[in-house]
Parts: structure tokens; sequence; C-alpha cells
């Protein structure tokens, strides 16, 4: 599935189409279904502090500070991405 912004395709659309070709193009994309949606927040796992046995490491959330002590491919409290961005 692909996000789009329906508001600025509206806007693009209306600026090539004209007469009856305008209108049925615009009534489609007012009537798509749409979905609510959040952007992506990506952080990362900073290592805190190990244990008093120096046998664990504790890690802790950029986004929100939650403390775990493994690391995961989301935060598991606020739900911030921490896998490597694909365009870094």
């Amino acid at each position: 599935m692909r996000l789009i912004d329906a508001d600025a395709l509206l806007i693009n659309q209306r600026e090539g189409l004209a007469g009856e070709e305008e209108i049925w193009m615009l009534e489609d994309i007012i009537s798509a279904p749409t979905i609510d949606a959040v952007e992506v927040v990506h952080g990362e796992w900073v290592e805190t502090e190990e244990d008093w046995r120096h046998q664990m490491a504790w890690w802790e959330c950029s986004e929100c500070g939650f403390p775990v002590s493994r690391t995961y491919n989301y935060c598991p409290h606020c739900g911030a991405d921490m896998r490597e961005r694909e365009d870094e």
C-alpha cells in the first residue's frame, strides 16, 4: 500500500483536466477511501549502563527514554522505528 496526499493530487489534476473529464476525476479522488496515518518516528537505542556485575547492558529509546535490557526493531513503549533508515 502507498499513501498519497489527496489534497495535492486534487490541485495537480485540476490544472491538467477540463470539462466533464475533470469532474469525473475529481469525484473519484474525493470519494476514494482514506485511512488515518501518522508519520513514522525514527529513533535509536542508546546504551546507558551495565548492571553492577557488568553482565548485562541496558539500552534506552532516544525518543521516549524507555529502558530495555535488549534491543528491538521498535520501541515497545512509544513505537519509534529503530531500524536504520533507508535514506541514510
